[in-house]
């Protein structure tokens, strides 16, 4: 964690299974002085000690790193220069250890917040049981004895891959948006069906549900092919790679005999074109309901690899202070105010907020029946419940 970690930021910090802090990273969950309410905030009390979240959560004041690591709410503090290193090398010491044993011990962890004392204990020696009877449990002595490095055994999960459409709301309150899913797929690996043929029958699906309304998509990278689709009424805004092969858009035709061209001349990739312009303009730009300052230059262009003769707009983001590296995006709707395009994108985040807050507080990770269908439709029932939980609070 990095900076100021209030509110929702409180929560992907309490949410994390390791939290490493910066130095000048403060945590507060200020929903109490404004009226609001943290329900998110229940495992907090499992986190730390419950007079300590009292403090929290009745005052709303914000508390340092170091008293963060004092209660435990972080596992280290660190300069904020070290900050990524120190989160790098947690996460491979943990990553060098048996990977049955590390899923078994996050599980052991949660059980007292979960069950009674007398009943963690017989589910602990269930979690624990295909431990003791796994290769690792007999590789790990070996190694000891034989003085060299284990060699754990590769474990496989499974899980659903599930394209979802959501429709982005700015809440009442402000601040970050909200994304409330109304459609979604299931995709299974086929050779003439891809995401982006789910994608676009959701899109297409959506303009036939509402037929007076034009749409504006934002999606990540993967999906920037649907620019090239004819989607009803769509305007489609993705990333654009680094490596993206662009062109200038087609010349006029000469008159001169044979196939006009398609494309004009090949321009420099989106960093080294980033490199060689002058003319950029400073605006301020809504990044997830806040406000930042923000360099923009844009042109249109053909991504022809990619969305073929569409014309696209690219807008590249350059961050004045230099802490992020530059973005690259682009959108089929060519007369668009660039400033729009970088917040629009920024705004998708709202889908991952979605994934995240499903799976962990609606059950979509963890579905009573693992068999057969049930984990589908624990998807899809989080899913909905996400969307009419959100539709009746707001």
């Amino acid at each position: 964690m990095n900076g100021v970690a209030y509110a929702g930021g409180f929560l992907l910090a309490q949410t994390c299974d390791l939290c490493v802090a910066a130095e000048s990273a403060r945590f507060a969950i200020t929903e109490v002085k404004v009226g609001r309410g943290a329900p998110w905030a229940a495992p907090l009390s499992w986190l730390i000690l419950p007079r300590i979240a009292m403090q929290i959560l009745l005052t709303g004041d914000p508390i340092d790193a170091v008293r963060a690591r004092e209660i435990g709410l972080v596992n280290e503090v660190v300069g904020d220069d070290e900050l990524s290193h120190a989160a790098q090398r947690l996460a491979e010491r943990i990553a060098a250890n048996a990977p049955l044993s590390v899923e078994a011990a996050k599980k052991t962890v949660r059980l007292v917040a979960e069950r009674p004392l007398s009943d963690a204990y017989a589910a602990a020696e269930r979690i624990w049981e295909p431990v003791y009877r796994s290769a690792d449990a007999q590789e790990g002595p070996a190694a000891f004895r034989e003085k060299r490095r284990p060699v754990w055994q590769v474990v496989y999960a499974t899980g659903l891959n599930v394209c979802v459409v959501t429709v982005r709301v700015a809440p009442p309150w402000g601040g970050e948006p909200l994304g409330l899913p109304v459609n979604a797929r299931l995709y299974r690996k086929q050779p003439d069906r891809t995401l982006n043929d789910l994608a676009a029958e959701m899109v297409a699906e959506l303009a036939g549900w509402l037929p007076d309304r034009s749409f504006a998509l934002a999606c990540d990278g993967a999906y920037a092919p649907l620019a090239r689709r004819a989607l009803p009424r769509t305007q489609v805004t993705s990333r654009m790679r680094r490596n993206a092969a662009i062109y200038d858009l087609a010349p006029p035709p000469t008159g001169k005999r044979g196939r006009p061209r398609t494309k004009g001349d090949r321009l420099p990739v989106p960093p080294d074109l980033a490199a060689a312009v002058t003319d950029w303009t400073r605006v301020e730009i809504d990044v997830r309901g806040r406000t930042r300052t923000r360099l923009l230059w844009s042109r249109t262009l053909l991504w022809y690899g990619v969305c073929g003769k569409q014309p696209v707009l690219a807008v590249i983001v350059r961050d004045p202070d230099g802490h992020e590296d530059d973005d690259f995006f682009f959108t089929t709707d060519t007369r668009a105010d660039p400033a729009w395009v970088a917040s629009h994108y920024a705004g998708r985040w709202s889908i991952e907020d979605t994934f995240r807050n499903t799976k962990q507080f609606l059950g979509g990770e963890d579905p009573q029946s693992w068999r057969h269908h049930g984990p589908e439709r624990a998807t899809a029932l989080s899913l909905w419940l996400s969307a009419a939980v959100w539709l009746w609070y707001i």
